[in-house]
């Protein structure tokens, strides 16, 4: 049997095996897991090896004294108001939210958002009634708000598409015809060998929504159903972008740019990776 820390005689469930107490912890709420390691040292010991990644790194953000409790009140959401919101986009537009996401937004205790990360634009608007792009209530803001939950699409030629599928290398030249540089060589975002592999591999995922544009023959689109995160840009951008979890496929739970109406680039592998900067002047 497992050699066992001390003080189990005042907690009976730390005298059973630590590999049991440890199957046990595995299905503990967040919540729970921080309550817990207060109990004895063992489960202090044992809750790290026990919960699965997402709560190690929630932990460890729980734990770093680092939660920004400076905030505005307009950027400061509680759960309840957040369980509001994941019902409402849940139930509104018939999908489920990446699991890392809808936890981190369903269990994180504090009104405040984990250390490095912000609550979404998105939710605070749903939320608090105020826009963060100009800083003013539902009734005075003229700022576009989008539908909390659309198809963000990848157009390209049907050539660059082909190129693509077929793992063939994409030349961009001033006299090519194939548009090619409005994905693989359009910065500050769409540029360098990192965005190239990252935007080939979000064509071969969702190359399966194929669709024509129905206004011209030699453009093709690809549609990912997305929810909007954050802005990004200046204030005196007429085309602000606009980063978005992606909900559906195999990209699911990634984040990634779109910049009036065009694909914009990779982001994040998942919201708790995602650091997004203010607006700038």
């Amino acid at each position: 049997m497992t050699e066992k820390i001390d003080d189990c005689a005042s907690f009976p469930l730390s005298c059973l095996p630590n590999e049991i107490v440890l199957h046990i912890f595995s299905y503990f709420s967040f919540e729970t897991i921080v309550n817990a390691r207060a109990v004895c040292r063992l489960w202090h010991f044992l809750i790290p090896q026990a919960i699965n990644p997402l709560y190690q790194t929630l932990l460890s953000k729980y734990l770093s004294n680092s939660i920004p409790t400076d905030l505005p009140e307009y950027l400061q959401v509680t759960v309840d108001q957040r369980q509001s919101f994941v019902d409402h986009v849940e139930s509104t537009y018939n999908i489920r939210l990446s699991k890392e996401f809808r936890r981190t937004l369903l269990e994180w205790p504090s009104r405040y958002p984990p250390p490095g990360s912000q609550w979404p634009e998105t939710l605070c608007w749903y939320a608090n009634k105020v826009c963060l792009r100009c800083l003013k209530g539902d009734e005075q803001c003229q700022c576009y708000h989008p539908e909390l939950v659309h198809d963000s699409d990848i157009t390209l030629t049907r050539s660059v598409f082909s190129l693509v599928m077929n793992n063939l290398p994409i030349r961009i030249s001033d006299d090519d015809d194939s548009f090619a540089w409005e994905l693989f060589d359009n910065p500050p975002r769409l540029t360098g060998k990192k965005s190239e592999e990252q935007t080939r591999r979000m064509i071969r995922l969702y190359s399966e929504t194929l669709k024509q544009r129905t206004d011209s023959s030699l453009w093709v689109s690809l549609y990912i159903k997305c929810l909007p995160l954050h802005t990004y840009g200046t204030k005196d951008d007429v085309d602000q972008g606009s980063f978005c979890l992606i909900l559906n496929g195999e990209a699911k739970g990634e984040i990634h740019g779109w910049r009036s109406g065009w694909y914009d680039g990779w982001e994040a592998n998942s919201f708790l990776e995602f650091s997004p900067k203010p607006i700038t002047n």
